[in-house]
């Protein structure tokens, strides 16, 4: 299950990628390659799954993409709380002088639903492209097929189920590892997909992006989330939004609603077929990343490079 990561070994040649939040590109993200099992094995719980659907193998850890943070700003209109569609955009930062950097790789324990599965080799450095002040806070956490940027120092946790659905959490020294999402106050770093698990995938993605809910074809049920008022979203392009929860907003975040912003992308894509068809699969994919303010920019170099 190979997919791009944002990084990459420190002879891989680079290149610059416009302004954050504006070339989120989803189509990356099919590159993923499902392993298509029964949606109840083993395996975390990426999020609360319908009535009648079957739980995740395994609660979802996309990998962050190997693309390059960019100092380039572009003007985008403000947004209302809640409002949210093709015109709707984040306030944009303060842009920033990024270099290549040499960053650290660290090794993110893995379960696996599988027995015979095994931990992909983990290269010991990898090189973004980030500003000076952010590459000296982050590492990358991979387990070989899944790489995430998280702050330095941090514990990593990951877990791939029979049916692809995988995650990846990243907390700070001395906070409890949770088991499934973290409590709404966490600081964390986390990464969802859906695998094959087609309740998990319209679950997911439902409150963003409501056709979703549509795969979960079961009369008289709906989609159980919302976006809240509050709840900051902008559509970059088709299929993905990047949303943000301000601090005790409980929204698509995981987590959200405590003392943290969580700002994070969601990605969906409804595909063309079904599970063992042999053609394109619905996909989604769900990145949180809840700092305390002084790491905004770690957070946005985050949610920027999940593509």
């Amino acid at each position: 299950m190979d997919v791009p990561v944002r990084g990459s070994p420190e002879n891989a040649d680079h290149k610059r990628r416009p302004w954050r939040f504006h070339r989120f590109v989803p189509g990356l993200f099919l590159a993923v390659v499902l392993v298509v099992g029964a949606c109840g094995s083993s395996g975390p719980t990426p999020t609360s799954t319908p009535a009648g659907a079957s739980a995740p193998a395994g609660a979802s850890a996309p990998v962050a993409s190997p693309s390059s943070a960019s100092a380039t700003p572009a003007a985008t209109p403000s947004v209302s709380p809640g409002a949210s569609g093709p015109i709707a955009s984040l306030a944009a930062p303060t842009p920033e002088t990024s270099r290549t950097a040499h960053i650290p790789v660290v090794t993110c324990p893995t379960t696996f639903g599988l027995p015979d599965e095994t931990m992909a080799p983990v290269p010991s450095t990898m090189t973004a492209t980030v500003s000076t002040a952010v590459a000296a806070q982050v590492a990358f956490y991979s387990n070989g097929t899944r790489t995430l940027l998280g702050p330095k120092g941090w514990h990593c946790e990951a877990a791939v189920g029979v049916d692809g659905s995988s995650s990846m959490t990243i907390t700070p020294p001395g906070q409890a590892t949770p088991t499934g999402s973290p409590p709404p106050d966490h600081q964390a770093v986390t990464a969802y997909t859906g695998g094959a698990c087609v309740g998990c995938i319209a679950t997911m993605a439902c409150g963003l992006f409501p056709e979703a809910w549509k795969l979960f074809d079961q009369p008289g049920s709906s989609c159980p989330t919302t976006s809240p008022a509050g709840e900051l979203i902008s559509r970059p392009v088709p299929r993905s939004a990047v949303f943000e929860d301000p601090p005790g907003v409980a929204g698509t975040g995981e987590p959200s609603g405590g003392r943290y912003r969580a700002l994070g992308l969601l990605v969906f894509d409804p595909g063309t077929g079904a599970a063992g068809s042999g053609t394109d699969f619905p996909s989604a994919l769900k990145i949180t990343c809840t700092l305390p303010a002084a790491m905004d920019q770690v957070c946005d170099e985050i949610v920027e490079g999940a593509h």
